[in-house]
Parts: structure tokens; C-alpha cells; sequence
């Protein structure tokens, strides 16, 4: 088989050529999101109690692989670098692969080291193909990414929607669970969850199939993108406004993905234990959010193609601090703030991500080093600001320390993103002062 060569940083092909490419990696995205997402929320939260059955442990050992997950995916994003040495579209396939492979063998696990060992390193592998993804949009789109960067968005957000219900009708339901812990019992419970952890593996399997043939497919009928490079030459940023614009982005995804995570895990338990709502009533709060997110990401693909990402960006960012701000001041007398609040949020918190990535495009090299820098940071607050909005409130036992927490979030978002607005003025002004 001839050597690969890895995909250059520039395409230059026809429309139609680049939509092609286009559909098959959001096509490849799509289900690999749908293949996560169905172990994230589909699979391993509700089969927590199932799969502890079948290794012996409760669902709070086994909770500890959430643990894992999230470190190994502030791991993944560290292989950001190699990104740019190595093929993407391989990238794909043996991420793809590799996570087949491990959701495969969880029916034949015993034991909690053996889930830790298996459900965790997926988070990796989804790290890395999520880098991948967006790095091949924007070597396929340059400057004109954003809408296909919108589009990546909106496929990882059907595949969040649908995967829960791929799956919900091979988890077990609590009826079955307190049906005792007899062997024909736990036989049909470890039946169910095999056949879920094997309908995620098939997931990635047929994905990866699916990519590898397009790929030599394209290749064998020449059909493959022009991998010449223009003969002008990009002038590259200074060092100087590189480390400050990634800085700057890296503190700015730590409070973003904050928030992105730590509203929906909180905002729940905040109606229930200090509103006083019902849980089923409460419970429409994560579908108001999901809704608004959903309904502005369709949105965002056709609008992003005339208007500037920084303008999406700094809206986006207006409107989480506007929702933030409004419940500081008004939950507390009008309960029914929370409503407003949180579909602001949901609209806010939309597009930062896909909008950051295509504006960065405009005065950054965004390589693989970036694209570390930038998921680093994001699955950093992923992680960090949940657990301290959690301790802070058990600390200071103040009910409303969530809300302070994300506000205090948002209101750095708007700080670092005027600082970051600001270096990239001058940049631009005057390039050469920025060293």
C-alpha cells in the first residue's frame, strides 16, 4: 500500500469537491457523537446499577469512571500537536476502531478495575476525534469555515438528542432491578446491558468502515482534494500575540465549559431544593435549555455565512452574562425567572464554541498545538468549575452559590474576551509591534 501523505494545512478544490469532504466528516462526526453520547447518556449513567450487577459493585464505585473519563480527556486533547504530522481521516478510523473495541468487551467484564479500564479510555479517543474533525473543516474552508463549523455543532447536537433513544429500550427499568438478584434475574439484566454496550461498539464499527472506504474510495477515483499549496506565502503570527491569543482562549474555555456543564448539573437540584418546585416540573428546565440551544444552532448555519464570528462571539457572550446577571438580581422575587434565564443561556451558550474556532482562523494558524490548547482548556472547566461550585456551596452552605459561580463564569468570559478582541486589534494594526 503506497504511504499515505499527511492532509496539507490549505485545500484547493471545486465547491462541490469541498462539500463532499465536508459530508463525509460531519457524516463521521455525527456518528461518533451518536456512539459517545449513547455511553455517556444513554448507556453507562442509567446502566450503572446493571453493569454493577454483572461486576460485582455498586453504582457509586462504578461512578468513579466519570472520573477517569474527564481526566483522560484533558489527556486527549494534549495529542493536539501530533495532530499536525499525522493523517486526519486516520485519525478518525482508529479512534473509531479503538472505541468499538472497548465498548465490545464490556459484556465479558468482571470486575471494577476491568470497567475503569474499558469505559474510561473512550473519553480519549473521543478528544481526539473531536480535534481531528475540527481541523479538517477548517483545512477544507480556510476563512470560510463557519458555517460548516456551525454544521459540525448541529450533528453533535442531533447526535446528543438521538442516542438516548437508540438505546433507552436495552437498559433496564427499576421495576426489573427490585425484581431480587435471582440467577435468571441477573441473566436477563446482563443480557440488556451486553446488547447496549454492543449496539454503541457497532456504532463506531460501521462509522469507521464507512470513512475508510470513502476515503480510498476518493483517492482511487481521483476524486480527492487538490493538496497543492498556494504559492502565496501566509505570514504566521508573531510568538509574542500566539502564546497571549492562546492564553487568553485556554482561560476563556475553562469558564465557558464551566458553564456549559456545570448549569445543567445544577440547575435541577437549584429549583427542586431551594425554589421548591416539583422534580417533573424542574425537569423541563434542561428542555427549555436543550430547546433554545437546539433552535439558535440551526440558526447559526445560515447566519454565520454573513456575519462575522466575533460579532456571533461577542452576542453570544452578552447574552450568558445577561442571563447570569438576571438571575442574580431577580430569582429570588420572581421564581418564574428561572424560565427566561435559562433559555437565554441555552441561546448563548449555542454558538461560542464553533464561533471561537472560526475566528480564531482569522489571526492564528490553527494547527494541531491550538487545537490542544483550545479542548484543554474547555474539558479543564468541564471538570473544575462543577466540582468547585459544589464545594463552594457545601463550604458556605449559601443556596444560591451556583448562580454566583456561573455568573462570576460569564462575567470572566466578557473580560478575557475584551482583552482578546483588543491584542487582536492591535495585531492587525500593527503586526510587527506584537512580538
Amino acid at each position: 500500500m503506497d504511504h499515505i501523505e499527511p492532509i496539507p494545512t490549505n485545500y484547493h478544490g471545486s465547491v462541490k469537491t469541498h462539500l463532499v469532504v465536508s459530508f463525509r466528516y460531519c457524516f463521521a462526526f455525527y456518528f461518533k457523537f451518536h456512539s459517545n453520547q449513547a455511553l455517556s447518556l444513554g448507556v453507562l449513567g442509567p446502566s450503572l446499577m446493571d453493569l454493577g450487577i454483572q461486576v460485582g459493585s455498586t453504582a457509586e464505585e462504578l461512578s468513579s469512571v466519570f472520573v477517569v473519563r474527564g481526566v483522560l480527556a484533558i489527556a486527549g486533547s494534549l495529542i493536539g500537536p501530533g495532530l499536525d504530522r499525522i493523517n486526519l481521516y486516520l485519525v478518525i478510523v482508529f479512534s473509531l476502531l479503538v472505541d468499538a473495541v472497548l465498548h465490545g468487551v464490556v459484556p465479558w467484564l468482571t470486575s471494577l478495575t476491568g470497567v475503569l479500564c474499558t469505559l474510561g479510555p473512550p473519553e480519549l479517543f473521543n478528544c481526539a476525534i473531536g480535534m481531528a474533525t475540527h481541523l479538517l473543516c477548517v483545512q477544507i474552508w480556510n476563512d470560510q469555515a463557519g458555517p460548516y463549523l456551525q454544521l459540525l455543532n448541529l450533528v453533535g447536537v442531533l447526535g446528543f438528542f438521538a442516542a438516548p433513544l437508540v438505546v433507552s429500550p436495552f437498559i433496564t427499568s427499576n421495576h426489573d432491578n427490585n425484581n431480587g438478584t435471582n440467577s435468571s434475574n441477573t441473566n436477563v439484566i446482563e443480557t440488556k446491558v451486553s446488547t447496549a454496550y454492543l449496539l454503541v461498539s457497532s456504532y463506531s464499527l460501521v462509522t469507521a468502515i464507512f470513512v475508510m472506504i470513502a476515503f480510498f474510495a476518493s483517492k482511487m477515483r481521483n476524486e480527492a482534494l487538490d493538496t497543492k499549496r498556494e504559492n502565496e506565502t501566509v505570514e504566521e503570527p508573531s510568538r509574542g500575540f500566539t502564546i497571549k491569543a492562546s492564553c487568553l482562549l485556554f482561560t476563556f474555555n475553562i469558564l465557558y465549559g464551566g458553564i456549559e456543564v456545570g448549569f445543567p448539573g445544577t440547575v435541577m437540584p437549584f429549583a427542586v431544593e431551594f425554589m421548591h418546585w416539583e422534580k417533573q416540573h424542574a425537569t423541563h428546565l434542561i428542555t427549555v435549555l436543550q430547546g433554545s440551544n437546539a433552535l439558535v444552532t440551526i440558526l447559526a448555519i445560515f447566519f454565520s455565512k454573513v456575519v462575522k464570528p466575533e460579532i456571533i462571539l461577542m452576542c453570544d457572550v452578552a447574552i450568558v452574562t445577561g442571563s447570569m446577571i438576571l438571575l442574580v438580581a431577580s430569582v429570588q422575587i420572581h421564581p418564574s425567572m428561572l424560565w427566561v434565564g435559562t433559555a437565554l443561556l441555552g441561546i448563548g451558550c449555542a454558538t461560542v464554541m464553533p464561533c471561537t474556532f472560526a475566528w480564531a482562523t482569522s489571526f492564528m494558524n490553527v494547527s494541531g498545538s491550538f487545537s490542544a490548547v483550545y479542548w484543554c482548556g474547555y474539558f479543564t472547566g468541564f471538570m473544575v468549575i462543577p466540582a468547585l461550585t459544589e464545594y463552594l456551596a457545601k463550604l458556605l452552605m449559601h443556596d444560591m452559590m451556583f448562580v454566583y459561580v456561573m455568573t462570576s463564569c460569564a462575567v470572566g468570559m466578557c473580560i478575557i474576551l475584551a482583552f482578546l478582541l483588543w491584542i487582536v486589534w492591535r495585531h492587525r494594526k500593527t503586526p510587527e509591534a506584537m512580538v
